[in-house]
């Protein structure tokens, strides 16, 4: 299957936000401080990582961390939003520059 990007809608929407938010109570119960979207979570985020509390196989709370992270870079970097994208294995929200598309040829 080719893969296809789509902008969210309503449900990827509120998948994002749920996971940003999970993030963040990760962060208060392991860092001392929920996330607030500023560059700051980086710094939470590695207390994360440094911490070793998320186990290897919690997909869960590892891709709300990656949420977070891409939170910081679509906030702090022009040009990039949230998108969806659909590939063989399913579908996941992704970070995307401006209208560009994979070229893996």
């Amino acid at each position: 299957m080719e893969q296809v990007i789509t902008a969210p809608d309503e449900e990827w929407i509120t998948y994002i936000a749920k996971m940003w938010l999970l993030g963040s109570q990760i962060s208060e119960e392991i860092a001392g401080h929920k996330m607030d979207g500023s560059m700051d979570d980086l710094d939470r985020l590695q207390t994360i990582v440094d911490s070793a509390q998320i186990p290897v196989g919690n997909t869960q709370q590892l891709q709300s961390l990656g949420i977070v992270f891409g939170k910081v870079f679509v906030s702090e970097t022009a040009g990039y939003d949230w998108w969806v994208i659909e590939d063989e294995y399913g579908k996941d929200a992704c970070v995307r520059y401006k209208d560009t598309s994979p070229d893996f040829s």
